[in-house]
């Protein structure tokens, strides 16, 4: 009877021991995401206020200086306003596993793998969808997709974060556009209202309908 008692206190302290390993291990792999999506957000904010900066710089048009925000959830978002579209740049927060359904072009191993994430939303509206999205994991590796612009698969120590900025900036400015709404969703409130939200068309994106 003890050798039992024994047997069923040896599993317990057995369980007990892999529960805290597996928690330890988390914890530590989610402090690491943590890390690297703050160093992450930080220098691909700055990469981008440094980059509209030197636009506006230069004369060229359509363009305004980048601004701050800060979300109900503590983080901060950054917005960009290019030829009267906004852009936002917002830090989800928490970690979790990419999403199988999203069908990111990232191998199979990492859908399994908890990442900090940064949704990148087309206006101010709160139901619009994101439209891109950068993944940043605890090796340090990241990756960018979204509405068809070439993906981006990289390491954040080796990252141009100015390159990058540019190269974001031209794709939003190149493939960003302004669709007219149908007529039934067209109405007279919405044509002279100077409330930019109710105008009579939509921004879009390649492949929007």
């Amino acid at each position: 009877m003890d050798l039992d008692n024994n047997e069923k206190k040896d599993a317990l302290q057995s369980t007990i021991e892999e529960i805290d390993r597996n928690l330890r291990r988390a914890y530590s792999t989610q402090t690491t995401v943590e890390e690297y999506t703050d160093i992450f957000t930080r220098q691909l904010f700055e990469g981008l206020e440094s980059f509209i900066d030197e636009l506006i710089a230069l004369g060229v048009p359509g363009v305004q200086k980048a601004r701050r925000l800060k979300v109900p959830t503590g983080r901060e978002a950054l917005q960009l306003q290019l030829t009267g579209y906004k852009i936002l740049f917002v830090r989800l927060a928490e970690v979790a596993w990419p999403n199988l359904r999203d069908e990111a072009r990232i191998p199979g191993v990492k859908f399994k793998e908890e990442c900090g994430r940064i949704a990148v939303f087309l206006s101010e509206n709160p139901d619009r969808e994101s439209f891109y999205d950068f993944l940043i994991w605890a090796d340090g590796s990241w990756f960018a997709w979204g509405y068809g612009w070439p993906k981006q698969d990289s390491e954040l120590n080796q990252t141009n974060f100015r390159a990058l900025a540019a190269e974001l900036i031209q794709s939003f400015v190149k493939d960003i556009h302004r669709t007219w709404k149908v007529r039934d969703e067209t109405t007279l409130g919405d044509a002279t209202s100077p409330n930019i939200a109710r105008r009579c068309y939509n921004y879009g994106l390649p492949g929007d309908e």
